[in-house]
């Protein structure tokens, strides 16, 4: 697809390049193959846009993270998948920037470090030529 283009607050986003999918409650964000940002939008509307997003914007099949919210996180945008000292939360963070793409919390998944383990199992055998795993979310809850 050359194009598809949604309504954004601020005006107009060719979506079709899309690789990375978040959506949250209030925030939307799709990201391009080198995790540049295509759209950073929340409030009300973006369950409708994302619902439009998800018209023309699909997951590359055996190349990304499907995540529970019913986004997912194209391989090559993971930089890291961590435990942080800090907040105790897994993180996904991204290639190009270090910027967050995922966090899961202990009062989300008690069980984070298999959850840890489950992606970074994922991530490896996709480097080793699989496509990767699916991760079992309610399994670490």
């Amino acid at each position: 697809m050359n194009a598809m283009f949604v309504k954004t607050r601020s005006g107009v986003a060719n979506v079709a390049n899309g690789k990375t999918v978040l959506p949250s409650d209030d925030r939307l964000v799709v990201l391009d193959k080198t995790c540049n940002l295509i759209i950073n939008e929340s409030g009300d509307q973006v369950g409708e846009l994302f619902d439009k997003i998800l018209k023309a914007v699909k997951p590359e099949k055996g190349k990304c993270l499907m995540l529970e919210s019913g986004g997912w996180i194209h391989a090559s945008a993971i930089s890291n998948a961590f435990i942080s000292g800090k907040s105790g939360a897994l993180l996904i963070t991204a290639m190009n920037s270090d910027n967050l793409l995922a966090m899961f919390t202990p009062e989300e998944y008690s069980d984070l470090d298999g959850l840890r383990d489950a992606i970074v199992d994922a991530l490896i055998a996709f480097s080793e030529g699989k496509d990767l795993p699916t991760v079992n979310w309610s399994e670490y809850r």
